[in-house]
């Protein structure tokens, strides 16, 4: 048998959990087995601060609005659509808009307690998890 589960953002913020909340942005995970979908409400003129995934991929998917990714050294505008990062290229979001919220998924594989994202170009995923904390780390998102 085949299971198939249709989540609509609406649900991932009404029944995901809340991993950060601050002056940046809001961040919301859902949990499913071996996957994590997780939605970010970046607010106005916002950016993540960035991390990269040493051994796995990431998806974005933008629905709308005006925003720019960092992803290694290129720089690419979005307004909406799918964005794949391969491992280990360092990404960030940036909300160009300074009236409304960006809301964007983010979809990787494990949960973000066992991420291994690293937080600054050149820091390792290990040392990035021991240097942070809820308050203090990157949401893979935008993360």
């Amino acid at each position: 048998m085949t299971f198939v589960m249709l989540l609509t953002i609406d649900e991932v913020r009404s029944k995901g959990r809340l991993v950060a909340d601050n002056e940046r942005y809001r961040v919301r995970d859902y949990d499913l087995d071996d996957l994590t979908v997780s939605l970010t409400e970046l607010k106005k003129g916002q950016g993540t601060r960035g991390h990269a995934h040493d051994s796995n991929a990431e998806a974005y998917f933008f629905p709308g609005g005006k925003a720019e990714m960092e992803i290694g050294d290129e720089k690419v505008g979005i307004d909406e659509g799918v964005v794949l990062i391969p491992k280990g290229e360092f990404h960030r979001v940036l909300n160009l808009s300074d009236d409304s919220e960006l809301e964007f998924v983010s979809v990787f594989p494990g949960k973000r307690e066992s991420s291994n994202a690293r937080y600054s170009r050149g820091a390792k995923a290990s040392e990035a998890r021991r240097h942070s904390s809820l308050g203090d780390s990157e949401p893979s998102d935008a993360t």
